[in-house]
C-alpha cells in the first residue's frame, strides 16, 4: 500500500523524467581518477578487469570492472586511451585506496600510477537534449551514439568527454581540468 508522500514522490520522480525526455541535467560525480603509464600498463590493467581493455583505440573509451583474487568488486571504471597513458575514471572518490590496491599487483611491470583526482571535475550530462548542448558549447561534433561498453571520448579544451553506457536515457560525461571547468559548466547549466 502506497502512502501519500510515495505517491507524491512517484510523481515528482515521473516529472522529472519526462523533463529528462525533453531537456537535459547536469550532475556533479565523485571525482576519482588514476593515471597509468608505462609499456605494461594495459596488460597489467588487463589482468585486473573483467573486460577486455586491450582494444580500446586510442581516443575511445570502454568501461570495466576491477576485481579482486576472489571476484569481488572493487570499482567500476571508465577506460580512457589517452596516447600513452590510460585514465581511469572511477565510481567512486577512492583514488587513494585504488592506487594502493593497484600497486599491490605491480612487480617487475613498466607502470607508473598517478592519483589524479585532484586535477579534474567531473559532471554527467543527462537528457535527450545533452549531446546537443555539449557539441553547440564546446564546438564539437560527437560520433554516433554506441550502446556497448566501448564508445567514444573526445579530448576537448581542458578535458574530455565521453559517453555513459548505464542509462536508458543519452548521457555523457564532461571530466574537465579544474580550471577549465567554471567556464564550461556555468554554460551548461
Amino acid at each position: 500500500m502506497y502512502s501519500a508522500d510515495n505517491n507524491v514522490s512517484r510523481t515528482l520522480v515521473s516529472e522529472e523524467y519526462r523533463l529528462l525526455n525533453e531537456s537535459a541535467a547536469v550532475m556533479e560525480l565523485p571525482c576519482g581518477a588514476l593515471s597509468l603509464k608505462g609499456r605494461d600498463a594495459f596488460d597489467f590493467l588487463q589482468r585486473l578487469s573483467t573486460n577486455d581493455v586491450l582494444h580500446i583505440a586510442n581516443g575511445n573509451a570502454g568501461m570495466t570492472i576491477l576485481v579482486n583474487e576472489k571476484a569481488k568488486i572493487i570499482d567500476i571504471v571508465t577506460v580512457l586511451h589517452v596516447g600513452d597513458e590510460i585514465i581511469l575514471v572511477l565510481e567512486s572518490r577512492e583514488a587513494v585506496k585504488m592506487e594502493q590496491w593497484l600497486n599491490r599487483f605491480l612487480f617487475t611491470e613498466d607502470v607508473l600510477i598517478n592519483n589524479i583526482s585532484a586535477e579534474y571535475l567531473h559532471r554527467l550530462v543527462i537528457g535527450k537534449e545533452g549531446g546537443k548542448r555539449i557539441q553547440e558549447l564546446l564546438n564539437i561534433t560527437m560520433p554516433e551514439e554506441r550502446t556497448n561498453s566501448s564508445g567514444f571520448m573526445l579530448q576537448v579544451s581542458g578535458g574530455f568527454v565521453f559517453q555513459d553506457f548505464l542509462w536508458q536515457l543519452p548521457a555523457y560525461h564532461l571530466f574537465l581540468k579544474k580550471n577549465e571547468s567554471d567556464r564550461i559548466i556555468e554554460h551548461l547549466v
